[in-house]
């Protein structure tokens, strides 16, 4: 039976495996980790379905299957670091700024103009 066909049961059992993953991990670590499961499968599923299907035709061993899966989540963790990145260099913009913004405010406050 194709993936997509059964696409509520995978991701239902992703979830309950998910959920033993995340056991260890605060409630906030695990939020996250599952937020980032579940963008995950909605940013491959067509990926996924495509070489689930490929692994049922016989044109793709499981072997082929796991490591094009891998390969997606490596492709996948570097665009989050990406946009982690930007993030942090908004931040550290944000951080030059505002410490301007204090030198500024401070030395015209103590400093006749």
């Amino acid at each position: 039976m194709a993936l997509g066909e059964v696409w509520d049961l995978f991701t239902g059992d992703v979830r309950s495996g998910l959920a033993g993953l995340v056991g260890g991990m605060t409630k906030a670590a695990a939020r996250a980790a599952q937020e980032e499961a579940e963008a995950f499968l909605a940013d491959t599923r067509q990926n996924l379905e495509r070489w689930a299907d490929m692994v049922l035709a016989g044109t793709l061993t499981r072997d082929e299957f796991d490591f094009l899966v891998r390969g997606q989540m490596g492709l996948w963790q570097m665009r989050l670091l990406v946009q982690k990145e930007k993030v942090k260099s908004r931040v550290a913009a944000f951080r030059n700024d505002l410490a301007s913004l204090l030198v500024r405010a401070a030395l015209r406050a103590i400093l006749p103009i």
